[in-house]
């Protein structure tokens, strides 16, 4: 869930099973898909990243293969057997190889037609007609007009509908506005962000409603889309939180000593 997700899509063999839930579920607390989403989210079938960044829709081991969020399906009552294995493997000092070595022993256990169980796949001309819009105004009124009996679209409008208005805002921005950036300037963008929004934004009275107390009733401020000021949205992607840029300091160092 969440930041795990951007954890997971930092590994080089990335691995589910039928019991795997994921969701992007920030807008449920007042935050947005960090740690790499505004790179992940990008790269799925489009239409999709907006939409599971917006709702916290939840899917699965089969749906992750499907869109590119894993790259082996096994089944869970493997894993002893799996991880077992990876003692055994004949592990050397090539990163290279050790990956490749890694990925050679997991195919042998995957299941080849994962994919083709997806239950999100089906649904993507819905999704489609949903999130490709020209604004996330647009987003709002088609979410809020959507009259289906689909119960997993359902749940997630219904998610949307209770999520952080600033959020939903924000998020429109991040991906819609980050889908060129490289890796490097995704994080350090989304830096920037998760520091305007523990210094002022919906994120603490999130964690207070779903996380702390569990009421489940956040009182969003502004409470309503059209009340979230194009002013307020830029804040937070500036560095208006004043914070040292200690990533951007770190990124540089690394930079140097690959450069040696």
């Amino acid at each position: 869930m969440g930041g795990g997700i951007g954890i997971m899509n930092g590994a080089s063999s990335r691995v589910v099973t039928e019991r795997t839930i994921i969701a992007m579920a920030e807008i449920a607390i007042g935050f947005f898909p960090d740690v790499g989403g505004t790179h992940f989210l990008n790269r799925m079938p489009e239409g999709l990243g907006m939409f599971l960044g917006l709702t916290s829709a939840r899917f699965d081991g089969a749906d992750a293969v499907a869109i590119g969020m894993a790259d082996f399906a096994i089944a869970a009552a493997k894993k002893g057997e799996v991880f077992a294995g990876l003692s055994k493997l004949r592990w050397s000092t090539d990163g290279t190889g050790n990956k490749q070595r890694l990925r050679n022993y997991l195919q042998d256990f995957a299941k080849p037609t994962a994919a083709k169980e997806s239950a999100v796949l089906p649904r993507l001309d819905a999704i489609r007609s949903l999130t490709l819009q020209p604004s996330i105004e647009h987003i709002d009124a088609a979410l809020r007009g959507w009259n289906g009996d689909d119960e997993w679209v359902k749940t997630a409008v219904h998610n949307y509908l209770g999520g952080s208005p600033t959020s939903a805002k924000a998020i429109f921005r991040q991906l819609t506005g980050g889908k060129q950036l490289a890796l490097h300037q995704v994080f350090l963008r989304e830096w920037d962000m998760a520091l305007n929004f523990c210094a002022r934004s919906d994120f603490r009275e999130g964690v207070r409603a779903r996380l702390i107390h569990k009421e489940h009733k956040p009182w969003w401020n502004p409470a309503e889309l059209s009340a979230v000021s194009e002013r307020n949205t830029e804040r937070l992607f500036s560095n208006e939180h004043g914070q040292p840029n200690v990533l951007s300091q770190r990124l540089a160092e690394l930079a140097a000593s690959s450069a040696d």
